[in-house]
This record gives C-alpha cells, structure tokens and sequence, in this order.
C-alpha cells in the first residue's frame, strides 16, 4: 500500500510538473539550445510531466540518445565547462573539479559515526539530482550546481582526510 502511495506521490509530485518532454524531444542539454528537431514547434514549460516523457523517450527519440544526452548533461553540470566562456572563466571553474577525486575517495572511505550518516545524505543527495539532470536541461550560468556543490564538499573533506591520514601513518 506504501509503495501505491509512493509512486502516485512521485507522479504528481510539482517537481515531475517541470520535466519538459519538448526538451527531451530536442535533446537539450543547455536549456534552449536544441541539438536535434530544431524546427518542431516547442512549448518550454508545458507540465506535460513524467509519462509525456516516458513516451517521447520510447517512441521519438529512444533509449540510447536519452543516456548519451543524459551523459552529456551530467559533464557539463559537474564539469561546469562552457564553450561559450572565456578560457580565463573557464580555467577558474576548472579549479573547482580538485574536489571530484577527493569527494569519490571520500566516499568509499571507512569512517564510522556521525561522518557515515552525513556521506549517505550526501550520496542520496547526489544521485537524486544525477537522475533530475537526465531529465532537465542545464542553464546557461551554472546556477543549479549551487545546492549540489556542499555535498562534494562533504565528501571531499572525508576524502582529504582520508589521503591525510594515509600518508601521516606511511611517513
């Protein structure tokens, strides 16, 4: 009974109410840059929700595009790089991915207590908006990595200390 629940909650749910089945459709990755079906005729905040996407997915534009979009959607969201930037810009953002390896570190650390809790919020946290990115388009100034950018943090801090405490004990 929970899970009927669950699964009308997660349907009707506002946040399915901004998957935009039109920019799947056009394989956006930068909201409003079509990559494909440039000319169809296109409604940005339609609500359409989740089943319009399911069958845009299934019978336009298929499996395979929707995960090599979705692929392509998650580097340019954590990688934060855009073409459009000046490579001074782009440089600076580049500073920001030293924490990706130390946040993966981070993760597969054994630590136990209050730190094991903070990296499984952390990691929930992190897929949730990894599946959100398949279906939404990223913006054109990096904004929506805000929200994400702590829970690397966190990460990353238990994977520095990790490296740390690994080089402290071998010197």
């Amino acid at each position: 009974m929970l899970s009927i629940v669950a699964v009308i909650v997660i349907l009707n749910s506002p946040v399915t109410a901004f998957i935009n089945p039109d920019s799947l459709r056009r394989m956006e990755v930068i909201c409003q840059v079509p990559e494909i079906n440039t000319g169809s005729a296109y409604q940005e905040f339609n609500r359409q929700g989740l089943y319009k996407s399911y069958t845009v997915i299934k019978d336009e534009i298929g499996v395979g595009n929707f995960l090599k979009s979705g692929f392509k959607k998650l580097g340019y969201f954590f990688g934060m790089y855009r073409s459009y930037y000046s490579w001074q810009n782009n440089l600076l953002l580049l500073c920001y991915i030293i924490f990706y390896p130390f946040a993966l570190i981070g993760i597969f650390s054994k630590y136990g207590g209050s730190y094991y809790y903070i990296k499984l919020v952390s990691v929930f946290y992190l897929l949730l908006t990894s599946i959100a990115i398949f279906f939404t388009c990223d913006d054109w100034a990096n904004r929506f990595i805000s929200p994400v950018f702590p829970f690397i943090l966190i990460l990353a801090a238990g994977g520095f200390l990790s490296v740390y405490k690994r080089l402290n004990t071998t010197t």
